[in-house]
């Protein structure tokens, strides 16, 4: 919308506090635009598919947006000390997982395609006791890939880490 007055008489953005500020579970959004036509076409089109709002899910975004800014500065802090954390211990003890960073959230994407297992994630459930999302979910392409959360305390991701470690350690890498 900011490219010109023209492409914002057609624009729609959407916003929602709810991964940075951690309120996903609220399922509160809400949308803007300077076209006022076009917001009552929306507003006509969502009357017969949206539920009624969320009224505590309002009020925390409100309140994220307004007073969360000292929140959401240590927040990302915190989650990026554990993405170097992350990377630095794949690189130090599991040579044959690849990390692949993140670009705008708290799930590291491990490539672990160079072990010999048909399902990264099973293995880890079964072997390490962590659960893990399958790469295989997300599309072509994640086969051998798990995602693993590190929003969590560094004593968790490290513990984590060392029973993946500790599971690959017999697991022959391909040939």
């Amino acid at each position: 919308a900011s490219l010109s007055p023209e492409i914002a008489q057609r624009t729609i953005t959407l916003f929602g506090a709810t991964k940075a500020f951690n309120i996903a579970g609220l399922k509160t959004g809400f949308l803007v635009t300077e076209n006022a036509g076009l917001m009552q076409h929306v507003q006509n089109i969502a009357a017969g598919i949206v539920a009624k709002p969320n009224v505590l899910g309002q009020i925390a975004t409100i309140a994220a947006y307004q007073k969360g800014d000292d929140w959401l500065g240590t927040t990302l802090n915190y989650l990026d000390k554990n993405r170097l954390f992350v990377a630095n211990f794949v690189a130090e003890h599991l040579k044959e997982v690849k990390h692949i960073p993140p670009e705008a959230s708290y799930l590291a994407w491990l490539d672990m395609s160079n072990y010999d297992l048909e399902n990264p994630s099973e293995f880890l459930l079964e072997n390490a006791k962590i659960a893990l999302n399958d790469g295989a979910w997300f599309g072509p392409g994640g086969e051998g890939h798990v995602r693993l959360n590190f929003a969590s305390s560094q004593y968790i991701i490290e513990k984590a880490l060392e029973r993946i470690k500790i599971a690959l350690t017999d697991v022959p890498i391909k040939s």
